[in-house]
């Protein structure tokens, strides 16, 4: 399951409150098996020598949705709380299984 998000950010330029915003609809995953390889590779980050997932909900939700964190971060959310909630499985260990082939070959 993945859930919907609506992202409204103010257009360039001369803007009117609420008359020409933006809108950004994206999905987030909640779990694991829906996110790519790129954005799991978009979420770490080096500390003391050790990899660790980001868990700034600014930096995931750019991830997730493909936004700038700046725009994200002027950006008003809508069911920010839910969205956060459902980010809970970045705390926890991706679990995988190593594929004994790929296209053919074993796997070492």
């Amino acid at each position: 399951m993945k859930i919907d998000i609506t992202i409204t950010y103010p257009s360039e330029g001369l803007t009117v409150t609420g008359r020409n915003d933006q809108r950004v609809k994206a999905e987030i995953p909640t779990g694991w098996h829906q996110v790519t390889y790129k954005q799991y590779l978009d979420l770490l980050f080096e500390e003391d020598g050790k990899l660790k997932i980001h868990t700034d909900p600014v930096k995931v939700i750019s991830v997730f949705t493909g936004l700038e964190e700046e725009l994200v971060r002027k950006s008003k959310i809508k069911n920010l709380k839910v969205i956060t909630a459902c980010l809970h499985f970045l705390g926890k260990p991706m679990t995988y299984v190593t594929p004994v082939t790929v296209l053919g070959y074993k796997v070492a």
